[in-house]
């Protein structure tokens, strides 16, 4: 040692490893298995949780001077002892997972943590889905943690494991529904789940109903449900599946009635480049006093409101909205009358369409077999023509009249049939009549009434009811098997030109414009509203807001889901796009 230089650190280890070595005044001997191991008391105490456990309790081994371990191989425990007595590094590919689970039975924490890191890195898509379920049996919070989060972003590479083929139901189910699963596509985890079913069908095939209901089907070609899924025995032979496949074909073969019924909820990967959002469309009063078009949408997800895309024209008043799929068509108003638009949830832009023949505002268009109808309205007088638009011949064409013209009515859609509810006959002549206009024949008939005249109500269908709103906050729900009942009444509600949307849990009314008791517009400054009344049998767990970000007449508002080219843009009312 030359001078100045300090004495080696390792001098008491060094020592500790002699006295272990020439078995110098060791006091205990562990017998694992076959094989005894001579230590000392005081150094597997200061070493091990575990040992200081056992010497300073009241057990037997505490003043014995032997003591038994069992379920650890003899050449493990050396390893340990090594450890322990020389700080060696014993750990090696082969003993690595041994060593682990003796770290965390003993509970040695630098060992533990050792082999822990000794483990990541050697992580891969081949052993990540192992080391996982390791971590979770050791409690080994940090290999489990950082390998899920390998398996989440490498699922597309670890599909074919023998690994994850062998993981118990709830831990596939755990990891196929996890919101953070990065997969090039959905069809991926599908594959991968018919995969990890078929391992071992006789004790997995009544989990497939489990299995099928958390695959994102929404998010799947409608080919690949027809031809991978349908045709599966697992599935096809299971009845608890077929409710599930269903829905799913409807959800793609059925894009117009997409937003009427709960087919199954549109749960979006948190790494999607889509997002889930609650479309409101309508007109708020500028900064400068001005009307203006609306177009908002709320995210559940994070409970935020943003600005989309602005319409390309100021639309006016009284124009008609209605969903087809993920998009969304405008036509007509007082602006420009003969007008047809489709926003486009993928491209997230407008797009100018063919315009209609006969003018319009203040009328009703639905969606029935991927086509448009817009029926009824007011140009000079109401008007009974019924135009269609073929969305693949881009035409439209007259498909008949209705039964008596009327202007601000509301529509619901059964089948291929179209039921028109109340409206305007002339500038003051209410009507209580429910028309149905069936598109297979262009015909029309009367085939019941209101309980009163009704102008200007909404309405919504879901799951095969029609629920209407009238403009009194009057609640009734239609179905044209068993006709209309009063199913809700809104105290002081009073408005028109407010939104409506249904769910599985409450139906929503949204803003409107303050009318009086007898019908004229309100003389208060602000007429237009920012509430949202939601109106439930049962507490819902919905986190829809309780209002409008600005004071809005709204005249459509549904869910969808919209790509994200670009990141969205929080709704500001002082943020006017023009």
């Amino acid at each position: 040692m030359t001078s100045g230089e300090e004495p080696s650190t390792c001098w008491l280890q060094d020592g500790l490893r002699l006295l272990y070595e020439d078995r110098k005044h060791c006091d205990v001997k562990i017998r694992v298995q076959k094989e005894v191991f001579p230590c000392h008391k005081v150094v597997l105490s200061a070493a091990s949780k575990y040992f200081d456990a056992m010497f300073s309790s009241g057990m037997k081994e505490a003043k014995a001077d032997s003591a038994n371990i069992e379920d650890v191989d003899p050449s493990t425990f050396n390893d340990v002892l090594a450890f322990i007595y020389n700080h060696e590094n014993v750990i090696t590919t082969h003993n690595v997972e041994e060593l682990l689970f003796s770290a965390c039975r003993f509970q040695i924490l630098p060992l533990k943590e050792k082999c822990v890191n000794f483990l990541l890195e050697q992580l891969s898509p081949d052993n990540s889905v192992g080391f996982w379920a390791i971590g979770r049996s050791l409690t080994c919070e940090k290999l489990a943690d950082t390998s899920l989060e390998f398996i989440l972003d490498n699922f597309d590479d670890i599909v074919r494991s023998d690994e994850l083929m062998r993981l118990d139901n709830q831990d596939f189910l755990n990891l196929i529904s996890d919101e953070n699963l990065k997969v090039q596509n959905e069809e991926n985890v599908c594959r991968a789940a018919l995969r990890w079913v078929d391992a071992d069908g006789n004790s997995r095939r009544e989990f497939m109903p489990k299995i099928l209901s958390e695959m994102r089907l929404c998010q799947v070609s409608l080919d690949f449900i027809l031809e991978e899924l349908f045709t599966n025995q697992y599935v096809y032979q299971n009845e608890n599946c077929s409710p599930i496949l269903k829905n799913a074909i409807k959800y793609h073969a059925m894009p117009e009635s997409r937003h009427m019924f709960q087919t199954m909820k549109v749960r979006l990967r948190s790494v999607s480049d889509r997002i889930a959002l609650t479309w409101v469309l309508g007109k708020r009063t500028s900064s400068c006093g001005d009307y203006i078009t609306e177009f908002i949408g709320h995210s559940e997800k994070d409970n935020s409101w943003y600005s989309l895309c602005t319409a390309p024209i100021e639309l006016d008043e009284d124009f008609a909205a209605c969903p087809l799929g993920d998009d969304l068509f405008v036509s007509g108003g007082t602006s420009k009358p003969n007008c047809l638009y489709q926003f486009s949830a993928k491209l997230c832009k407008w797009i100018e369409k063919p315009q209609m023949s006969q003018g319009r505002y203040r009328h009703a268009m639905v969606a029935v077999n991927k086509t448009l109808y817009v029926l009824g309205g007011n140009n000079f007088g109401a008007i009974g023509s019924v135009e269609v638009y073929d969305l693949l011949t881009n035409t439209w064409n007259n498909a008949g009249e209705l039964k008596h013209a009327v202007d601000a009515a509301s529509v619901a859609v059964y089948g291929e049939k179209i039921y028109i509810f109340g409206g305007w006959q002339g500038f003051s002549e209410e009507s209580s009549e429910i028309q149905c206009f069936d598109t297979t024949t262009n015909t029309c008939t009367i085939v019941g009434n209101l309980p009163s005249p009704q102008k200007e109500t909404r309405a919504v269908t879901f799951e095969n009811k029609t629920y209407i709103t009238c403009t009194n906050g009057d609640v009734y729900c239609f179905q044209p098997e068993s006709g209309i009942k009063l199913v809700n009444r809104v105290k002081d509600f009073n408005k028109r030109n407010f939104g409506m949307f249904k769910d599985n849990t409450s139906l929503y009314l949204l803003g409107g414009e303050l009318i009086d008791n007898i019908g004229t517009l309100s003389g208060d400054a602000e007429r237009s509203s920012t509430q949202i009344i939601r109106l439930s049998s049962h507490v819902s767990s919905s986190r829809f807001p309780e209002q409008l970000p600005v004071a809005m007449e709204v005249y459509n508002c549904y869910r969808t889901v919209v790509k994200v080219q670009y990141p969205l843009v929080s709704f500001s009312e002082q943020l006017e796009f023009m």
